[in-house]
């Protein structure tokens, strides 16, 4: 009798269900093929510093730095590019930056400029667009600005004197002495602030 008795209780027990199995995950590394993009980061970084006289520095391509500190005299620096920094400070006389594009004619784009502490003579010539300019505590310091949207600013700066011929700019003299601001262009921003001999020629 507990015989078939416990044999119908176990025939009326429901199946087990086996429990489905879980994956477990595994990270692996997935091979792509090769992609080469372009860099936002300073590519070259030229310094010179105290070398000497005749000091030249060239930067041909985009996102490189220049660097010209503690030299004598007559020292320059090409631009041919977009988005380069070229820096020269507390140097001797006859410093100068250039900015010409791509062979001398195509625009140099979004360059930034500064030329701080310098002797006398010192000069940037800026042919391009959406450039910006810096002088600042320099003795003898002239901008030549072309092109369109630039922004200028010198300060601080003795018989400095800035030449507009573009579109656009925006130039600024703020405590200097000696200054003259000549603007020749159409479109032009151009102030001058707390100046001790300063006047503007628009011609």
């Amino acid at each position: 009798m507990f015989r078939s008795l416990f044999r119908s209780l176990l025939e009326s027990r429901p199946p087990t269900r086996r429990r489905p199995e879980v994956r477990r995950f595994r990270p692996q590394l997935e091979v792509l093929e090769n992609r080469l993009a372009p860099s936002h980061i300073s590519g070259i970084v030229e310094v010179q510093s105290n070398v000497g006289n005749n000091n030249t520095e060239t930067v041909v391509g985009n996102n490189d730095v220049a660097v010209q500190k503690n030299e004598v005299n007559s020292n320059s620096i090409s631009i041919t590019g977009f988005h380069n920094k070229a820096i020269q400070a507390n140097n001797g006389s006859n410093n100068q930056i250039s900015i010409t594009g791509t062979g001398g004619t195509a625009p140099g784009v979004g360059n930034k400029v500064i030329q701080t502490q310098n002797g006398n003579l010192n000069t940037v010539v800026v042919q391009g667009n959406k450039n910006t300019v810096l002088q600042s505590g320099n003795s003898g310091s002239a901008t030549v600005v072309g092109g369109n949207k630039n922004q200028t600013f010198q300060t601080n700066n003795s018989g400095s004197a800035i030449a507009v011929v573009g579109s656009n700019n925006t130039v600024t003299q703020q405590d200097s002495t000696d200054a003259v601001l000549i603007v020749a262009g159409t479109g032009i921003t151009a102030q001058q602030v707390n100046q001790a001999g300063g006047y503007t020629l628009v011609t």
